[in-house]
C-alpha cells in the first residue's frame, strides 16, 4: 500500500552499517560533516536477504545494497544526464526482487518568459546487483510548449510484486490531465487505471490495490470523489474551502480500509484523523483529535485491514494505539532497543526479520536488526557515527508570551554539557521556514546542533503562523510577514536576556528560506538588538518574487508563500529588505544556490546588489550546486563553514 513507500521516505534516516562503522567518538569539538547523516532511507528485501540504503557519494547521492548474510555491498549510482544536471536518488523501495528507485536532478530553462530552475525526477527499476534497470518514468518539462509528464508512486502493490501504481500529470496541451497508471516494474508497460481532472492532486487506494477515492482543489475548493469497485464513474461525497482562504489543505486522503475512507481534515480547529464510508460519503466520524496539536500519520496493518494508531508530533513524537496487538509489539521492541522511542522501519515478508530505530530527543538515531528465529537484536549502525547524548545538545522547551499576550512554544539548544545556570551565552536566534512549518525536539543533526556544538546557544521559536498547533495559531502569521510574525523572535529574544540566559552583548540572526527572510528583516526592524545576521536561499524583494510567481515554474511551490504574504504591493515593498538595505547597520551573510528550485537566487542577488549599492557591510556566495536545501554536499559543507565564521568573526 501506499502507506509502505510514504512511512519509508518520511523515516528515512541516514545510518553506518556496523559491518564497518566505528563507535562514536568522544570529542568536544567535531567537523562539520559529523552533522551531517551518513546514510538513509533504509530499507529491507522482502525476502530478508538485503538490507538498501541511500549513502553519500562524491557530494551527491547512490543507493547501496548490503548483503544481510556477509558479502560486498553493490554500490547503485544515478549517473550524470550532462555535464550541468547531476542526479540524486531521493528515495527507494522493493518491489519482490527488484528496488524501484527515485532520481531527482534541476534542469536550467531559459525561455522567452522568465529563467526557470525545474526538479526533474525518474523513476527506475533495477535488480539488487544494479542489472537490468528499467525506466519507468521520466518528467519531461518544456516551458514553451507545456508538455509535462510528473510522476508519484500511489501505491507500491506489495501483494503484487510485479506491479506499483504511479499517479502521472500528463500535459500535452495547456490542458494537464491526472491519471493513475498500474505499471508492470520488469518491463515499464502500463495501463490506465483511474482518470481524475486537472484540479486532482491525491489518490486513496484499499488493501487490494483499487484506486477508489481522489482529491481536487477547484480554485481553493477542495473536493473527494470516490468510486465503487470496478466502476469508473466518480462521485462526490465531500468539498471544503481551503483554510482562511490562504491555500492551505483543508482536506486530505489518508486511505481506503474495509469500506471506510480515512482522511486528514481541519474542520474541527485542528487538523484531525476521520472516517466516512467510501461509498456514500455523508457523516464523518471522528477517530484522532487533539487538544492542541495537529494530527500527523495514520498507521493501519493492510494483512489484516484495521488501523493500529496515530502519530503526532508534539514538542516530541507522541503515538496512539487503536489495536492491542500492535502496542503490545512497540512496548516488546522498546524494552529491547535503547532510546526513548522506537520505530519499526521494515519488515521481510516473513515478518521475522525487521529493522528497528531507537532515538529521542537528545539521542541521535541508532538502528537493529531483529531476527526472531535467531532471537537476537544486532545494531547496523549509527545515523550520526560522531556524534552521541554526550556531545550533542538536549532542547529545552522555553515558553513565554508575545506582546499581545500569545502564547509562544520555543526550543533551546546549549552547548553540549551546559546547562541555562550557566550563562548567559551568545545567541543564535534561528527561526525555522515556511513560514508554516515547524521545529520540534526531535533529535536533528543539522545546523542547529552545529552552532551549538561550536559554543552558541541556538533558539528557535515556534512563532504565529508555524504549523501543527491548530488553525488560529497559523492563521494568526497569515499577512504577517514583518510584522507580528518578526516581533514574536524579538520578543523570544528579549525572554532568554530577561531569563539571564542569551548575552544581550553577543547575539545574531540566521536563517534558511522564510527565516533568511526573518534573519535580514531583523537587522532592519530591530537594528540594536543583534551584532549579524545571515541568510541562506532566502526570499528578500516580496513584489518582485510575487510577479515571478506568474512566470516561473517554482510558482506551485511558492504559491502559499504569496496567498500567505498578501496582496498590498504597497504593503509588501515596505516589508521588503532589499528595498530597505540602507537601514542596515550590522554585517550581514547572504548564501543561495543556483538550483534552488523553490526560491530564486535572483531573490538572493537583488539584496546583495542592494546591499553593495547601499554600501552595507556585507558578505555572500552564490553555489552553483545545490537545491533549496543545498542537497550538494560540499555545497552545504562550505555553508555551514562560512557561517560559524562569520559568526566568529561579528559576535
Amino acid at each position: 500500500m501506499a502507506r509502505l513507500f510514504l512511512r519509508a521516505a518520511s523515516l528515512a534516516a541516514a545510518v553506518v552499517f556496523s559491518f564497518f562503522s566505528t563507535s562514536a567518538l568522544a570529542q568536544t569539538s567535531l567537523p562539520v560533516e559529523a552533522y551531517f547523516s551518513a546514510m538513509g532511507d533504509l530499507e529491507l528485501s522482502p525476502d530478508g536477504r538485503y538490507i538498501s540504503m541511500i549513502q553519500p557519494r562524491e557530494g551527491r547521492t547512490a543507493l547501496v545494497v548490503y548483503p544481510i548474510g556477509g558479502g560486498e555491498p553493490n554500490l547503485i549510482e544515478p549517473g550524470n544526464r550532462g555535464t550541468t544536471e547531476h542526479l540524486e536518488v531521493s528515495n527507494h523501495f522493493w518491489s519482490g526482487d527488484r528496488i524501484i528507485i527515485s532520481v531527482n536532478w534541476n534542469d536550467h530553462y531559459r525561455s522567452t518568459r522568465a529563467n526557470f530552475r525545474l526538479e526533474q525526477t525518474r523513476l527506475l527499476s533495477v535488480l539488487p546487483d544494479g542489472r537490468d534497470a528499467q525506466v519507468l518514468f521520466e518528467s519531461r518539462q518544456d516551458l514553451e510548449s507545456g508538455i509535462s509528464q510528473e510522476s508519484d508512486i500511489v501505491d507500491t502493490l506489495p501483494d503484487e510484486e510485479e506491479h506499483i501504481l504511479v499517479a502521472l500529470r500528463d500535459c500535452q496541451t495547456a490542458i494537464c490531465i491526472r491519471t493513475v497508471h498500474k505499471v508492470n516494474i520488469n518491463t515499464g508497460r502500463s495501463v490506465i487505471v483511474a482518470r481524475g481532472g486537472e484540479d486532482t492532486f491525491g489518490w486513496a487506494t484499499d488493501s487490494d490495490g483499487q484506486v477508489l477515492a481522489r482529491i481536487d482543489n477547484d480554485d481553493g475548493t477542495y473536493r473527494i470523489f470516490t468510486r465503487e469497485q470496478g466502476s469508473v464513474n466518480w462521485r462526490e461525497i465531500m468539498s471544503r474551502p481551503s483554510f482562511g482562504g490562504h491555500g492551505q489543505t483543508t482536506l486530505g486522503l489518508i486511505d481506503v480500509v474495509e469500506g471506510m475512507l480515512y482522511l486528514r481534515s481541519n474542520h474541527e480547529g485542528r487538523v484531525g484523523i476521520y472516517r466516512t464510508s467510501a461509498v456514500s460519503g455523508g457523516e464523518m466520524e471522528r477517530l484522532f483529535l487533539h487538544d492542541t496539536f495537529d494530527a500527523g500519520s495514520l498507521d493501519i496493518d493492510y494483512d489484516e485491514d484495521t488501523v493500529t494508531s496515530v502519530s503526532y508530533m508534539g514538542h516530541t513524537l507522541q503515538q496512539e494505539f487503536y489495536d492491542e496487538e500492535a502496542e503490545a509489539d512497540h512496548n516488546r521492541y522498546n524494552r529491547f532497543v535503547p532510546g526513548e522511542y522506537v520505530n519499526v522501519i521494515e519488515e521481510n515478508d516473513d515478518e521475522n526479520l525487521r529493522i528497528l530505530a531507537g532515538y529521542g530527543p537528545g539521542d541521535p538515531t541508532i538502528y537493529y536488526l531483529m531476527d526472531d528465529e535467531a532471537g537476537t537484536i544486532n545494531e547496523i549502525g549509527q545515523q550520526f557515527p560522531q556524534l552521541h547524548p554526550g556531545n550533542v545538545s538536549s532542547p529545552i522547551l522555553m515558553t513565554y508570551n508575545a506582546r499581545d499576550g500569545l502564547e509562544i512554544p520555543g526550543y533551546l539548544f546549549l552547548p553540549p554539557g551546559q546547562t541555562v545556570e550557566d550563562g548567559p551565552f551568545p545567541l543564535v536566534l534561528y527561526p525555522h521556514g515556511g513560514p508554516n512549518a515547524r521545529d520540534n525536539m526531535m533529535f536533528g543533526g543539522t545546523l542547529r546542533q552545529y552552532l551549538a556544538g561550536q559554543g552558541y546557544a541556538v533558539f528557535q521559536p515556534q512563532f504565529r503562523g508555524s504549523r501543527g498547533f491548530g488553525n488560529e495559531f497559523m492563521r494568526a502569521g497569515f499577512e504577517e510577514w514583518g510584522g507580528a510574525m518578526q516581533d514574536d523572535l524579538t520578543d523570544g529574544v528579549q525572554f532568554l536576556i530577561d531569563q539571564g540566559i542569551a548575552d544581550s552583548e553577543h547575539m545574531c540572526i540566521v536563517g534558511w528560506s522564510y527565516s533568511a527572510y526573518a534573519a535580514v528583516m531583523g537587522a532592519i526592524k530591530t537594528p540594536n538588538l543583534f551584532n549579524c545576521a545571515a541568510g541562506i536561499n532566502g526570499v528578500y524583494d516580496l513584489p518582485a518574487l510575487r510577479g515571478e510567481l506568474t512566470t516561473s515554474r517554482a510558482w506551485a511551490s511558492l504559491r502559499f508563500w504569496g496567498n500567505t504574504m498578501g496582496e498590498n504591493e504597497a504593503e509588501l515593498a515596505r516589508v521588503s529588505p532589499a528595498r530597505r538595505a540602507d537601514e542596515i547597520q550590522i554585517p550581514v551573510l547572504i548564501l543561495a544556490s543556483e538550483e534552488d528550485q523553490t526560491a530564486p537566487y535572483e531573490e538572493s542577488q537583488r539584496m546583495i546588489q542592494a546591499l553593495r549599492q547601499a554600501d552595507r557591510d556585507f558578505d555572500s556566495h552564490i553555489y552553483e550546486y545545490g537545491n533549496h536545501s543545498l542537497d550538494y554536499r560540499p555545497s552545504r559543507i562550505d555553508a555551514y563553514e562560512r557561517m560559524v565564521r562569520f559568526l566568529e568573526e561579528h559576535m
